[in-house]
């Protein structure tokens, strides 16, 4: 086993199931259908307890990317987050209401949901995050420019894979044309970036304050990883893992152990079974709730057991991974 000696970034995603309501047109658009407790409970009750014990069996730490509108739902969660982070883990703002059009809302909306999401992290743990991720990794300049302004200290929001933007475009567009079809259906809240995203750097760095994609000296941005080109240039998150192999997790994971960083992003969803909510719809959507739990579960602790054997540090946190990073 190599040394253990480049960093690598744990980090879910809390998006409730109202935001996969939205994302595959069923219910409205966010915003438009109410959120409920029940979109919500099964991510606090059943899929982070399960995130929790999946990192301490792998000698791992996390950030926790929260949506702000889910203190309003759960009595107590700010405590619940407060432990989490006194036993090393991190939370970070995921904006307030996971608007997927954030970028495309007037600046005042997106300080709301930027900045105000700052502020209720802060009343919740006693201190304000230091992360940022925005909804459906869709980033602008003046989206940065915002982060900054609210007091962040990194964002982790780029999404670079061409293979994802591609199928997300389809995706978008099927939804679209459903919607027409089908008056009863919503199109997809998703929305696509700015291209631009492609050409940014694939390892962590400080943005230009005038284009995000390109070097500066502005806010620091963890990207979403992706596999090399020749593997695909798929995004490296625990939808893809759940999806594969064990064997093409393993193969896959080795494309990708020449990098000095490395991110494994999961959303709660990952760690859920349908049944658990009454998701039988959403199964049929997101194929990777028809891989039964257990084995997305090994799938996951594949991935991290070949990163350590590539010589990357435990999993962590992005504030700690960042402090691995040399030359930020």
């Amino acid at each position: 086993m190599v040394a253990a000696t480049k960093a690598l970034a744990l980090s879910i995603d809390l998006d409730d199931l109202a935001c996969y309501r939205a994302i595959h047109g069923r219910g409205g658009r966010l915003g438009k259908r109410p959120r409920t407790e029940a979109d919500i409970l099964p991510i606090y009750r059943t899929a982070l307890p399960r995130f929790r014990h999946f990192c301490e069996a792998n000698k791992a730490r996390a950030t926790l990317f929260l949506p702000t509108i889910h203190l309003d739902f759960i009595q107590g969660l700010g405590a619940e987050l407060r432990a989490w982070v006194n036993d090393g883990y991190e939370v970070a703002s995921h904006s307030h209401s996971h608007p997927y059009a954030l970028t495309r809302l007037p600046r005042g909306l997106q300080q709301a949901e930027v900045a105000g999401s700052g502020i209720r992290i802060a009343e919740a743990l006693g201190a304000h995050p230091k992360g940022f991720r925005a909804p459906g990794y869709t980033l602008s300049t003046e989206l940065a420019r915002i982060i900054r302004e609210a007091g962040f200290h990194y964002d982790a929001s780029l999404m670079r894979s061409p293979v994802y933007v591609g199928a997300k475009g389809v995706a978008i567009s099927l939804k679209w044309l459903q919607s027409v079809r089908f008056q009863r259906r919503s199109a997809s809240a998703s929305i696509l970036g700015d291209p631009r995203v492609l050409c940014a750097p694939t390892l962590p760095y400080r943005m230009d304050e005038a284009a995000f994609h390109r070097r500066g000296s502005g806010l620091l941005e963890w990207p979403i990883s992706c596999t090399p080109t020749y593997a695909g240039a798929m995004p490296w998150i625990g939808t893809l893992l759940a999806l594969l192999p064990e064997r093409a997790v393993r193969q896959l994971a080795r494309t990708v152990a020449h990098r000095s960083a490395l991110g494994i992003e999961f959303h709660a969803i990952d760690f859920l079974e349908a049944s658990e909510f009454g998701g039988a719809e959403l199964k049929r959507l997101q194929p990777e709730l028809r891989v039964p739990l257990n084995a997305r579960l090994a799938r996951y602790a594949i991935a991290l057991a070949q990163h350590a054997r590539d010589g990357f540090a435990p999993g962590a946190s992005l504030q700690d991974a960042f402090e691995q990073v040399d030359g930020l």
